[in-house]
């Protein structure tokens, strides 16, 4: 990997934790970020707020939203 990509890939995993997907780029964007990089998702399992945090949502809802921005993110084929 060139020190470009590197730097690519570090800017799509920073953004991944401070925004949030609105248009189907974006959101093809974050899938493929949160595909990639699991580990840097802030989820309520392997949070560090404490045992009684209800500000990070569970594995599920992330993965939930992963799924929804793939869905909203694929065009949809014209019929022929």
């Amino acid at each position: 990997m060139t020190e470009l990509e590197r730097k690519v890939l570090d800017a799509a995993r920073e953004w991944l934790t401070e925004r949030s997907p609105r248009d189907a780029t974006e959101k093809a964007l974050f899938a493929a970020v949160a595909r990639a990089y699991p580990e840097d998702l802030d989820v309520r399992e392997t949070c560090d707020c404490g045992e009684e945090c209800d500000e990070c949502p569970t594995a599920a809802q992330v993965e939930a939203m992963i799924e929804r921005c793939e869905r909203e993110s694929t065009p949809i084929a014209e019929a022929v």
